[in-house]
């Protein structure tokens, strides 16, 4: 976990919140012991599936997420994603990934459908001070203007198979 108050993101790591991508999510759901019957019925549950039929999506689009991004990246550069948790008591507030974009801070929050309020990207973009922002869901390519008294703060809505673009040079 990463603080995230400027670059490089490393250096504000709290060594007591570590987070792992799981290394492959067939592998997580085997063992869960969650045998589908095969390739299609499970994939088909995750991506029209509702949270009740499969109560572990979000953790899937979660590592799905990070894979495209972690595969994506060049491979001449050490790729490093972190996450951002509040930890002031009694909040419950976290973005998924954080990563250093063209020398500014872009922080990712993944949703495993299509809705969803994003309350803690958007607070983390204000307490930053932070212009652009990312969702990544099963939602096709987008972008969300968030107007305040002062500032105009910019979401880009990616679809999960594509957020290995944010590792291209010349995207956001």
């Amino acid at each position: 976990m990463s603080s995230s108050n400027g670059l490089p993101l490393g250096s504000e790591v709290n060594e007591k919140f570590t987070r792992y991508i799981y290394l492959d999510t067939g592998l997580m759901l085997r063992i869960l012991d969650l045998d589908f019957g095969g390739t299609q019925p499970i994939t088909e549950l995750i991506l029209a599936g509702s949270e009740e039929e499969l109560v572990n999506k979000g953790n899937m689009a979660e590592i799905s997420a990070g894979w495209v991004l972690v595969k994506a990246a060049d491979v001449r550069h050490r790729y490093e994603l972190y996450y951002w948790e509040n930890l002031t008591k009694g909040t419950t507030s976290e973005v998924d990934y954080v990563m250093a974009k063209n020398m500014q801070i872009l922080p990712i929050e993944v949703k495993a459908g299509t809705s969803g309020k994003m309350k803690s990207l958007r607070y983390f973009m204000e307490k930053k001070d932070l212009i652009f922002g990312v969702r990544t869901s099963l939602e096709n390519f987008g972008m969300l203007t968030i107007k305040s008294d002062t500032t105009e703060r910019h979401i880009e809505i990616i679809p999960i198979y594509a957020i290995g673009r944010l590792t291209r040079k010349d995207t956001l």
